[in-house]
């Protein structure tokens, strides 16, 4: 491990093209990577003709208040940990030491929960753009989701992630492409896992920024179904939509109350992390987020030409992963700073990609939508666990999914309060997405629709400046 440092990245093992010819050549490979295909593209798949279904009955409801609440209940599962879906299904597979059916089964199906929670929001927020523009019909309505849906397709050997981590390794570390390659870096076999991670990686960026250009494309055409369309006026804000905000930010403050009793009941426990760990490193990578998304928004959104949000965007992807692999190498050393986690959490690509879309879209109208994918970003980065899992060793440094995971996996360890300490820190963590998600809801709900920068253009030349 050490020689990363000494040698650099290009003279350390986890280097060279011999490791491609060791994982090809593993026994496991060709069973793991079939079930990547499956576990990734069934899912997805799945949720994103759920999500086109969802887009088209939540596109008839009139009232703006009331759409936007049903898209962010849509959203609702993404804002749900999956760790803390792991301390509820484990029980029910507690004495059977191979993998079952029904596991793998129930891990498919929060999978696409999950990806039809993130479809339908970010798919709903493009067609509503297109709306508040002035643009309709089936591209309008669809492209978001179908640019969202290649994406998604282009991280298939990624898929399930921490949820198969948690559930399938120990079991089986050959279920899956990604739990193979966990595998490898527990073990420390640095180049089967440098190869696996160049593999599922180099489509993820090529895809990536070919669907950002791609956008380009699908605005365009999308703008020239109709001729000159004026944008409607700024909605008003109704009195529903006030009363809608008052209510969640009241159930955010509900919520944030039980996550902390929840917590304080077992927060003095040997090897359970504190509440404070998860709302630093929660905040402070969203705040790096936020930094990104500003950039890559405004580079969508004043370019004239697509390769300049496209090259800004590859390049976030690449230097994020180029980081995230140097700490994943890097993993065997004491780093017990929450720094390493903050860095890697905050270059999330894809909610970056559908970020510049919306701004693309509609400018500054699409100002409350971002603030949503900020949510989004934030449940993610509060329920992570694979991230703390390679770069953190104290137990004073955990953040609560490496709490529960510890619990989860060592319940001796803690004694005979294990499993209340597992409902209650888990608890509090669900707890934590739901005061996330209602807050974001109600900003959602609550800021009214801008007006663009330059006043007085038409849809048809927003687009055309696209």
């Amino acid at each position: 491990m050490n020689s990363l440092y000494q040698n650099g990245i290009f003279g350390s093992p986890g280097a060279g093209f011999d490791n491609f010819v060791a994982l090809f050549q593993n026994p496991a490979f060709a069973h793991v990577f079939g079930n990547s295909l499956l576990l990734g593209f069934v899912p997805n798949i799945l949720a994103i003709l759920l999500a086109s279904v969802a887009i088209a009955l939540i596109s008839l409801i009139r009232n703006k208040s009331v759409k936007l609440l049903a898209y962010a209940i849509c959203a609702v599962f993404a804002f749900i940990p999956d760790i803390c879906v792991a301390t509820w299904i484990t029980p029910l597979f507690k004495t059977q030491p191979a993998v079952p059916a029904a596991l793998i089964l129930l891990v498919m199906f929060w999978q696409m929960l999950k990806s039809f929670s993130m479809a339908s929001v970010l798919g709903g927020f493009a067609a509503c753009l297109f709306e508040e523009i002035g643009k309709r019909g089936f591209l309008a309505r669809y492209s978001g989701l179908m640019l969202y849906g290649l994406y998604a397709l282009a991280n298939v050997l990624t898929q399930p992630t921490d949820l198969s981590r948690i559930l399938f390794y120990g079991r089986s570390a050959a279920v899956n492409f990604d739990t193979f390659r966990y595998q490898a870096l527990l073990t420390m076999q640095l180049g089967q896992s440098s190869a696996a991670w160049i593999l599922r990686t180099v489509p993820q960026l090529l895809l990536g920024a070919g669907a950002l250009v791609m956008c380009i494309f699908v605005l365009k055409r999308a703008g020239a179904q109709k001729g000159e369309e004026k944008s409607g006026p700024v909605p008003r804000k109704s009195g529903l939509g006030i009363v809608l905000s008052i209510v969640l930010a009241a159930a955010a403050i509900v919520c944030a109350v039980l996550a902390m009793v929840l917590y304080a009941g077992h927060s003095g426990m040997p090897g359970v992390g504190g509440l404070r760990n998860t709302v630093v490193i929660t905040l402070f990578a969203s705040l790096g987020f936020l930094i990104l998304l500003v950039l890559t928004s405004f580079s969508a959104y004043s370019a004239k030409t697509a390769w300049i949000p496209a090259v800004l965007l590859l390049l976030t992807a690449l230097s994020g992963n180029i980081i995230g692999q140097y700490f994943y190498l890097a993993s065997t050393r004491e780093i017990n700073e929450l720094l390493p986690v903050i860095l890697i959490l905050a270059g999330n690509v894809p909610l970056l990609f559908m970020g510049a879309l919306f701004s693309r879209i509609g400018g500054l109208k699409a100002l409350r939508y971002l603030l949503f994918v900020v949510g989004l970003f934030a449940a993610g980065a509060m329920g992570n666990l694979l991230v703390p899992l390679v770069n953190i060793s104290l137990a004073e440094s955990y953040p609560l999914p490496l709490a529960i995971y510890q619990v989860l996996r060592m319940p001796d360890a803690i004694g005979p309060g294990a499993d209340k300490a597992l409902g209650s820190l888990s608890g509090a963590l669900v707890m934590l997405g739901l005061t996330c998600w209602l807050i974001f809801t109600a900003l959602l709900i609550v800021i009214p629709s801008r007006k663009n920068r330059p006043t007085g253009m038409n849809a048809e030349t927003i687009v055309r400046g696209m």
